[in-house]
């Protein structure tokens, strides 16, 4: 959901070189990555730890999502043309939270940064409706 309402920039947009379609496709290859590393191989015998499986995959998921939003930010950039201050900070902020997520074990400050980002889907898509209006 979050990647649909980071499309909304580029409504506008007229792509003349096959290199703007690449930069707008190559955050998702970070989005697979966070997908493969979710996915788990359950035994035979049904019992799985999704905890301690969590916890073991942290960084490959932390990083690749990290990557993924300076990528798209870097994208917007590059294609749309818009630098937006605020967009710059939050990115940055998300960046650093997952860098956080991948060195703790804390399941109390997973919850912390996990539980916000779920709702920043709805205020980045309002966020970005009052930008363009």
């Amino acid at each position: 959901m979050l990647y649909w309402v980071s499309m909304w920039p580029y409504q506008n947009v007229e792509f003349v070189y096959m290199a703007q379609v690449w930069l707008l496709v190559l955050p998702t290859l970070f989005l697979v990555l966070v997908a493969f590393a979710l996915t788990p191989n359950i035994p035979e015998s049904g019992e799985f730890d999704l905890r301690s499986f969590y916890f073991k995959r942290r960084r490959r998921i932390f990083y690749s999502l990290a990557t993924f939003v300076f990528v798209g930010g870097v994208t917007t950039v590059l294609i749309a043309e818009r630098t937006l201050i605020d967009d710059i900070v939050i990115s940055a902020i998300w960046i650093g939270l997952y860098f956080l997520l991948t060195v703790t074990k804390k399941p109390s400050v997973h919850w912390a940064v996990m539980v916000p980002r779920l709702l920043n889907p709805l205020v980045a898509g309002v966020h970005e409706i009052n930008v363009t209006l």
